[in-house]
Parts: C-alpha cells; structure tokens; sequence
C-alpha cells in the first residue's frame, strides 16, 4: 500500500485543534498516510519574524498534498505565497445542505453546489500600488488561466448534475467580457453540459433566494472568494465549509473559516470544515492516482459526519453539546 507524505500546517487559533481532528479522522481510514508538521502564521511570525518560514515553504514546494488549518492576522502572507508560488490554480468550494443544521434556506429545501474560483489572477494577482494620494490594483485576466478554469468546471460539472453556471460582470468590465468569451469557446467541448451565464450580482441574490438552483458555479477570484462565503449559509456558516487549492500535481486543504482567536484553547471548536477538507483530499488522491482505496475512504469520512450530524451529536456552535473531541471521536464511530 503506497503511503501519502502530507504537510500538515496548524495554522493559529483554533487551528491545531480542528487540525488534531482532521488528522484523527484521516488516520481512521483505510488509507495509509505520513504527516510532517511545519509552521507558518501569527505565531510563526511572533517566532521567526516571518510568517512563511522559508523552510515550511520549501517543504510545501517539495510535497503533493498539504493539510493547512486557519491561520489569523498574517492569511495573506502565507495564504497567497501558497497559492501563487505553489501554482495552485483552481480554488474548489463546496456548499451543500447539512443534516441536523440550521441555515438559511428555507424549511424542506436543499441545496448542493461547488464554487470553481480561478485563484491565480484577477485583483489578487498583486500588481499593486499604494502612493500617498492614490492607490489601485491591476485586475489580470488571461487567455491560458481562464481555458485551464474552465476546463476545471466543465469536467467537475460533469461528474455531477451536469449543470455550469458562468459568473462575471460582463457588463460593465472589459476584462470580464474576455472571460466569458473564452468561456463560451471551451464550453462547446462539452455538449453533454448545460451551459448558462449570470452576472455576479444577480448570482448573489439567486444564492440567497434559491440556492438549490445552482450546480457547479465558475467565476473569478475576487468574485469567487465573496460568493463562497455568501453560499456559506447553506451548509449553515464559514465554521462548516471546506476548500481545496490545486494544481495539476498539488494539492492544498484548508477551511475557508478564519483562526477564531477567542476560542484557542477551548475544546468546542467545530471541526467539520477541516473534515471535509480533508475529506477533499481523499478525493483528491482517488482522482488523481486512481486510488479507490482514497475514494471510497471519502465517501466514508463524509456518510459519517453527516450521520454523526443526523444524530443530533453536534458541537456548540450548531446546537449541540460535544466538545472538538468528542464530536469527533463519534464520527471515527460512525466510519466502521
């Protein structure tokens, strides 16, 4: 049985908590898997004077797959070097209905959809300038990024409803006229696919009045980092949503929720997020390798925190009582 080296980064706050959770669960599967821990965050920079020690960089750059936790003042300075020095491309955000949860979607209804962000341009691309009386960011959008983003969507589309929906603001930005064109010119090698195309404001208003109509959502950076936090209140807040950055040869696994400061070193921090992040990585690893060992691990991992949920055995922060270990001590139950 190949054995999978991953990176493990804490992160601040409630990080090694949900991390030690996560971590719990992965080694609770069926698939056999080494963790390096490394630092980078508020407390690596208290310590080294940097955030991204170099070393914890050259062993992200060095490994296939990286389990991050949240980290707290400092995400930008470790959180972009990864991604754009990394290459890690595509920025996948699940939100789908939990059981036992409350969100903001109406009684009965569902939603299940996924966010595809392009996580190496736009505004976040860091061409910018701050000058005293004036400061702008350049938005970069370009041909090779948005084909390989839409290419990304189009085949997640079709491993699920079939359904894509192309979010820009075509019609005020140039940039994003680029967008949608190059868009369409891919989307015709995808017959099977049913194609569609909303501007990024009126997606957010359909997010919030009827999320179950979405499927697999393809968007910018900016615009996909605001519309994922948005679709957050599906699956019932930030503190229950997973991410995964990746390339074509890397992969890097991370809540989308922040570090939650006030509550380090108290043990009810819900750990759901980094769960199904890993979970994703599981995933990941069965696509990617042909791993069915990995894949069917992840389906495991997911049935039993949502039958852990459907129990009632929750953490707090949801409605329940359980601390971070006991939650998750009952969904290592539930993986038998």
């Amino acid at each position: 049985m190949r054995t999978y080296k991953v990176i493990v980064l804490p992160g601040d706050g409630i990080g090694p908590r949900i991390t030690e959770a996560a971590v719990d669960i992965l080694k609770n599967t069926d698939v056999k898997f080494e963790f390096i821990f490394y630092e980078a965050g508020d407390e690596a920079l208290n310590k080294y004077g940097v955030a991204m020690p170099k070393e914890t960089m050259e062993a992200a750059a060095q490994s296939e797959l990286i389990l991050k936790g949240p980290t707290g003042e400092t995400a930008k300075q470790v959180v972009l070097p990864l991604r754009q020095e990394l290459g890690l491309f595509v920025n996948l955000r699940p939100a789908r209905s939990l059981p036992g949860v409350k969100s903001r979607l109406y009684e009965g209804e569902e939603a299940n959809l996924l966010i595809v962000r392009e996580n190496s341009e736009g505004l976040y691309a860091r061409i910018e300038t701050m000058r005293e009386e004036f400061a702008f960011n350049t938005r970069l959008i370009t041909r090779k990024a948005t084909e390989r983003i839409m290419r990304i969507a189009c085949e997640h589309a079709l491993r699920r409803k079939r359904k894509l929906t192309i979010v820009d603001k075509s019609n005020v930005l140039i940039s994003d006229v680029f967008f949608r064109n190059i868009c369409r010119e891919i989307s015709k090698n995808y017959p099977e696919l049913e194609v569609n195309e909303m501007y990024v404001d009126n997606c957010a208003y359909q997010l919030v009045k009827n999320p179950g109509q979405f499927d697999v959502i393809l968007t910018e950076n900016m615009f996909g980092d605001i519309l994922s936090d948005l679709a957050s209140w599906v699956q019932g807040g930030l503190g229950l949503c997973p991410g995964a950055n990746l390339s074509e040869d890397k992969g890097m696994f991370e809540p989308v929720h922040g570090a939650a400061f006030n509550m380090k070193n108290k043990n009810y921090a819900n750990p759901t997020a980094m769960i199904l992040s890993a979970k994703m990585m599981l995933d990941w690893i069965g696509l990617k390798h042909g791993d069915r060992q990995a894949s069917e691990s992840a389906e495991k991992v997911e049935n039993a925190l949502l039958t852990t949920l459907a129990q009632g055995k929750k953490t707090p922060d949801i409605g329940g009582t359980l601390s971070t270990k006991e939650f998750t001590v009952e969904i290592i139950k539930n993986m038998v």
